[in-house]
């Protein structure tokens, strides 16, 4: 994973580019509003399903398991990665545990910026 230093970032403050980049998607934002309104930890699996019932507006147990099998792999692979990197959470590979940071302080005001991260 890129370290937020090889960026471009500094580790003192999030920029606002930065920040806005992050929440550039919406499985980012719905991530970020999720673990700040749960505030505490969540596992992959259920963001995987916070996400597709989201997206579809649908219960879960309408959702297939590709569908969310293509969501899991997009969050491992592509956005836990961009939260990691700028730190706003840890991520533990093993465990499939999603944590917040303090520096998830930092990004709160543009997430709430934001109107269609509200669930």
């Amino acid at each position: 994973m890129t370290k937020p230093r090889e960026r471009g970032y500094s580790t003192d403050r999030i920029p606002p580019d930065a920040a806005f980049d992050l929440l550039r998607h919406s499985h980012r934002r719905t991530i970020l509003a999720t673990v700040v309104s749960d505030e505490r930890a969540l596992t992959l699996n259920d963001l995987t399903k916070i996400i597709a019932m989201w997206d579809r507006d649908e219960p879960i147990t309408e959702i297939s398991g590709d569908e969310l099998a293509a969501i899991s792999a997009a969050l491992h692979h592509a956005h836990i990665p961009r939260l990691v990197d700028v730190g706003v959470v840890t991520y533990d590979e093993n465990r499939h545990l999603i944590e917040p940071t303090d520096r998830l302080e930092e990004v709160k005001p543009y997430l709430d910026a934001v109107p269609d991260h509200d669930h």
